[in-house]
């Protein structure tokens, strides 16, 4: 019996996936809205850091403070193109979040690891969609971030999660 809301996986997404697993859903952020909610902060710190090396006589030490300011100034370039390499995936058993590219990274939550379902929606009806904690110390929570039809997503991503529960409870 075929799943109707199951999809067939893209190219990119079959090296992902194990074989018993059903995409329900793929898509990849928006790169203007993943930037903003990855390094407004990062770059805020830049300005602070480069207006600290500005006032500053030069020594060695405001060489360092600019060369921080640079890379939190940069920052946004940096998960732009991060952004361009992104693939999220809704399975019938998980959620990943693929980026490729310089350092590589895949996330895999499955659903019975996601203890919320986050939703921020915004004007346009895209949004950022969390479903984890931290995985590690010092990192944020971890989800889809500025993604199309958020509200859409929420939704399988939510149903996914509750059909698992019930399908292992005892």
């Amino acid at each position: 019996m075929s799943d109707p809301h199951a999809i067939e996986p893209a190219a990119s997404d079959r090296d992902v996936l194990d074989r018993t697993e059903k995409v329900l859903w793929s898509g990849a952020p928006n790169p203007l809205r993943y930037t903003l909610v990855k390094s407004w902060l990062v770059f805020l710190f830049g300005v602070i850091f480069l207006t600290s090396w500005l006032s500053a006589t030069f020594t060695p030490v405001s060489f360092l403070f600019w060369i921080v300011s640079m890379a939190f100034l940069l920052s946004p370039i940096w998960h732009y193109m991060r952004a361009m390499r992104t693939t999220y995936v809704v399975t019938d058993q998980r959620a990943i979040i693929d980026i490729a590219g310089i350092m590589p990274r895949r996330i895999s939550v499955p659903l019975g690891q996601m203890p919320l379902i986050d939703m921020r929606v915004r004007g346009s009806g895209s949004g950022d969609l969390f479903f984890s904690e931290a995985m590690a110390e010092g990192q944020s929570r971890v989800g889809f971030l500025g993604i199309h039809e958020v509200r859409r997503v929420e939704e399988i991503l939510r149903n996914t999660v509750e059909a698992s529960r019930r399908s292992n409870a005892p």
